[in-house]
């Protein structure tokens, strides 16, 4: 069994920096530093000599899209062998410029001991890339970005699997709302976008089962809501998150519905749906929310202060019952 070459090398540049920072800096934070430093090394090097990964690879992704789906997406590119440029975008030869929608490879969240995981995403998302051709598809009314990036699927010529799926599965992203990406809209092309997403949600499931990737770091894993989180996780306000816990009891007026998942409603985590979305919501989970009272259940999106830890949602896929 062969030792993988690209963790052996990015093992050694990992030495490198470190060298050239120490040599740099004299000071009692640098020892501190290199302390959280020596941890994340310490787990790359187990990495880097240890035997090919019994994770599947690129070719045992199960997922594809929708076939509703893909029929109503407009082929842009065809045995394309495109490039992940320095501004995380899927850039083609002749220049035009791609997103990927609901999918990003996640910040810091704040934790030194990752500093080097994007750089470690990038070089997955490049070989991934390299192990194909592509087809790029986009939605019919897909806008550009502020950058002039169009939100895109890219699917393997030879398995018509999607990109994200790859990279989701290898955990060098997580499934982010907030990224690019179409309208999930009414109809037919909505519910077509749906499936997409859930097939997404289950590729990060299998990645963080399994510890891969961006799932080996606690900056990255679903936040326990109890009532220790004013104190514990007060660094997570304003930066996108995953929480999971028991929902215990609803609460409701006339603007919003309130998810409570502590006793103290002023204080511990509460999700906030507005009154004119709970329909849709409730539509899209088969559900009332009341039934899912007593239940455990994870949450993503942007944690705010209000009353305690606070998240807004907006649509039923952001919601999972854990089993």
């Amino acid at each position: 069994m062969l030792i993988r070459s690209e963790r052996w090398f990015r093992m050694c540049g990992y030495i490198a920096r470190i060298l050239r920072w120490w040599a740099n800096v004299n000071s009692r934070r640098a020892l501190f530093q290199l302390a959280v430093f020596s941890g994340f090394l310490a787990s790359s090097t187990a990495n880097a000599f240890d035997v090919e990964p019994d994770h599947p690879e690129t070719g045992t992704v199960g997922y594809t899209v929708p076939e509703d789906l893909k029929r109503k997406l407009v082929r842009r590119a065809t045995g394309a062998n495109p490039r992940w440029n320095k501004q995380d975008q899927i850039e083609l030869v002749d220049g035009r410029r791609f997103t990927l929608p609901y999918a990003a490879i996640p910040g810091r969240n704040g934790a030194e001991d990752v500093a080097f995981f994007q750089d470690e995403a990038r070089s997955i998302v490049t070989q991934t890339l390299a192990r194909s051709s592509w087809h790029v598809l986009t939605a019919p009314d897909a806008a550009p970005d502020r950058y002039g990036a169009l939100p895109a699927v890219l699917l393997s010529e030879q398995e018509a699997k999607p990109l994200t799926a790859f990279l989701l599965h290898e955990g060098a992203m997580w499934v982010e709302p907030s990224a690019q990406a179409p309208r999930l809209g009414k109809g037919d092309a909505g519910k077509g976008w749906h499936l997409f997403v859930k097939g997404l949600l289950e590729a990060e499931a299998e990645a963080r089962a399994r510890g891969l990737g961006l799932w080996r770091f606690a900056a990255f894993r679903p936040r326990r809501a109890d009532g220790a989180w004013p104190r514990k996780f007060t660094n997570d306000i304003n930066r996108f998150t995953l929480v999971e816990g028991r929902l215990l009891s609803l609460g409701e007026t006339k603007r919003y519905t309130y998810l409570n998942f502590g006793s103290r409603w002023r204080e511990d985590y509460t999700v906030r749906i507005q009154s004119r979305d709970r329909g849709r919501i409730e539509a899209f989970l088969g559900a009332p929310l009341t039934a899912l009272t007593g239940q455990r259940i994870r949450t993503r999106g942007w944690i705010t202060e209000k009353d305690g830890p606070d998240m807004k949602l907006t649509s039923g896929l952001w919601i999972e019952v854990v089993p």
